[in-house]
C-alpha cells in the first residue's frame, strides 16, 4: 500500500513538472497567462493527490492498527465501523494509472473483516486543505515567477554583456538556449514539488492529530537521498510529526509540509508502534544509517558532523555526485 501510494505520488509530481516545463519552454520570458496555467496545472494536482491521501491514511491506519478515521466532513459515532475491502477499493479507485511497464495496484482480498472508525480523532478538516492552499500558491507564486524570472533575465543579460563581444552568433544563443532550458527545469521541479507537497501536508495535518501515531521516519524513495536527507534517515523513529521528520536545509526554511527540496524523492511515513519500525524492510536504510551515524560523526557536531556525514553518504553513492 505505502509503496504503490508514494508511486502514485512521484508520478503525479513528475506529470505535473513536465507539463509546466513545456508551458514555460514556450515563452522567452514567462507572462501571467503562463504562471496562471502552471498555477491551474499544479492546483488541479494537488486536489487530486489530497483526495488519494485521504484514502491512503484510511487504508494504511486500518491495516496497521485495526482502526481507522472518518472522511473529512463525516464524523464517526461510537461504534461505527467500515469494512477493509471498501477501505481498499477505495484507495484503489484513486490512483492514477501506472506508468508503462510498470504492474497495477492488486486489491487484496480482505475477507468481510471490518475496522473500528475512531470517534475522536478528526484526521482531516477543510481549515486545514485552505492553510495547505494558502502555503502552496505563495510557494509556487514566488518560485514561478519572483526571482525565477528575474534570475533568468538576469543571467541572459549578463552574458549578452559579457561575451556578445567574443563569442556572439550561434555560440551566444547556445549559451541562452542553455540557461533557459535551466529555468524551465527549475520551474518544473518547482511545480512537481508543490504539486506533490498537498499529499504531504495533508499526512502533516492528519498525524498531528492522530493518538495512535507513535511518530514519523523519514524514507528515501530511491533509496539513494543526499547527504541532508540521509542525516535525517538515520535518526530513524524519533519524529512526533511528519513536520519535524522532513525539516530541509541548504535551500531555505519552508512552511511545514513544504519542506521537501525541489526534485527530493524522500517522504514521511508514519509509524504506529516500535515493533512495526523494528522489523518492516521498509525502514531497513534508516536502521542502517543509524547503525553508521555515531561512528562517521564521532567526536564532531554541528556542521562538522553534517559535512562529514555527507562526505560519507558520497563516497557510498559515487553515482549520484
Amino acid at each position: 500500500v505505502s509503496a504503490a501510494y508514494q508511486a502514485a505520488m512521484v508520478r503525479l509530481g513528475l506529470l505535473v513538472a513536465s507539463r509546466v516545463r513545456d508551458l514555460f519552454s514556450r515563452s522567452k520570458t514567462p507572462d501571467d497567462r503562463t504562471v496562471r496555467e502552471a498555477l491551474r496545472v499544479v492546483g488541479g494536482a494537488r486536489a487530486e493527490l489530497r483526495t488519494l491521501t485521504v484514502a491512503y491514511y484510511r487504508l494504511h491506519r486500518a491495516l496497521h492498527t485495526g482502526f481507522t478515521v472518518a472522511k473529512p466532513g463525516a464524523p464517526a459515532s461510537p461504534g461505527d465501523s467500515v469494512p477493509l475491502d471498501v477501505l481498499r477499493r477505495d484507495f484503489a479507485s484513486m490512483l492514477p494509472p501506472p506508468r508503462e511497464g510498470f504492474a497495477q495496484y492488486v486489491v487484496p482480498a480482505g475477507g468481510g473483516q471490518s475496522v473500528i472508525l475512531d470517534p475522536d480523532v478528526e484526521a482531516f478538516t477543510e481549515q486545514d486543505f485552505r492553510d495547505a492552499e494558502e502555503v502552496a500558491f505563495a510557494d509556487a507564486l514566488q518560485n514561478l515567477t519572483g526571482k525565477g524570472v528575474t534570475a533568468r533575465e538576469r543571467k541572459v543579460a549578463e552574458l549578452r554583456r559579457r561575451f556578445a563581444a567574443r563569442v556572439g552568433g550561434a555560440s551566444l544563443d547556445s549559451l541562452i538556449a542553455e540557461i533557459e532550458e535551466k529555468s524551465d527545469r527549475k520551474a518544473g521541479a518547482v511545480a512537481g514539488r508543490v504539486a506533490a507537497n498537498a499529499g504531504r501536508q495533508s499526512i502533516d495535518s492528519a498525524v498531528r492529530r492522530d493518538r495512535r501515531a507513535l511518530g514519523y521516519v523519514r524514507l528515501s524513495r530511491t533509496g539513494t537521498p543526499c547527504g541532508f536527507c540521509a542525516m535525517l534517515i538515520s535518526r530513524g523513529a524519533v519524529y512526533s510529526s511528519a513536520s519535524s521528520a522532513s525539516v530541509a536545509s541548504g535551500n531555505g526554511r519552508r512552511e511545514k509540509g513544504e519542506d521537501y527540496h525541489d526534485d527530493c524523492q524522500c517522504y514521511s511515513e508514519p509509524v504506529y508502534s516500535r515493533s512495526q519500525y523494528d522489523s518492516s524492510d521498509l525502514y531497513s536504510l534508516n536502521r542502517k544509517y543509524a547503525r553508521e551515524w555515531p561512528g562517521v560523526t564521532n567526536g564532531l557536531s554541528g556542521k562538522a558532523a553534517l559535512s562529514a556525514w555527507r562526505k560519507h553518504v558520497r563516497k557510498n553513492n559515487p553515482e549520484l555526485f
